[in-house]
């Protein structure tokens, strides 16, 4: 499982975002992969709503995700 901080940090460090503009459930959407503070690569679909981030999804250690980040990542 995946604790709230878990979830924040990721949107502190190097990270991938794009959006979504039609979600799984029809809203807008945003995709954010980054590295955790626990060192695992995670896919967070996010919305936002009256100035809060508010994710609904959290996948860690995907594969494709994480194929994609280490890719983009610039050491």
């Amino acid at each position: 499982m995946n604790s709230i901080e878990e979830i924040e940090s990721v949107f502190y460090e190097f990270r991938i975002e794009y959006y979504n503009r039609i979600g799984r459930f029809g809203n807008d959407e945003y995709i954010c992969i980054g590295k955790s503070n626990l060192n695992r690569v995670l896919y967070i679909a996010f919305e936002i709503t009256d100035a809060k981030i508010r994710p609904f999804t959290c996948i860690p250690n995907n594969k494709n995700a994480k194929k994609l980040y280490e890719s983009n990542k610039k050491t």
